[in-house]
């Protein structure tokens, strides 16, 4: 029998913070369909976070940690997004993603509190962004091994039982 990883319960992100990770998602890492590089969306990494920040403190001990980071940064993000765009995150096209990004992975996206660390919750946000596309598609992300498949590596999946 092929070993799985736990399967969480019920899902962290409501429907419009889900929307705004999958908007940042998408400009982390964008698809490029011309050239057949497949994208953030395309490898599900907005549900591994999904069922990542639902595990247990066990699996990873910043796990609640990072669950704050996130209830805290979704909302003043969109603020932000609102006061700059006067639309929602998931609105934003993709030209205004990336300004918005660029930005805020500079700590210069403008109007946000002094305290929000910018810097450490962009590096938060695309490590979660990668770990969701070329990880084990067992933990929620590079669906259908889509990444893996895309860098050629071809395998028989092991059995960790």
């Amino acid at each position: 029998m092929e070993w799985e990883p736990p399967t969480p319960d019920g899902q962290f992100f409501d429907g419009p913070s889900l929307a705004r990770i999958k908007a940042l998602f998408s400009r982390i890492f964008p698809a490029r369909a011309n050239e057949g590089v497949p994208g953030a969306i395309d490898a599900g990494a907005f549900d591994y976070l999904d069922h990542l920040l639902v595990f247990e403190a066990s699996v990873y001990r910043e796990i609640p940690k990072w669950r704050a980071l996130y209830r805290h940064a979704l909302p003043i993000l969109n603020e932000a997004a609102l006061h700059h765009y006067d639309t929602n995150i998931e609105n934003l096209t993709a030209d205004q993603l990336d300004a918005f990004l660029t930005a805020l992975s500079s700590g210069s996206l403008a109007g946000l509190p002094d305290d929000f660390g910018q810097i450490h919750f962009f590096s938060t946000l695309r490590q979660h962004c990668l770990q969701g596309c070329f990880s084990d598609s067992r933990w929620g992300g590079n669906a259908d091994d889509i990444m893996w498949r895309w860098l050629g590596y071809q395998y028989d999946r092991e059995d960790f039982s």
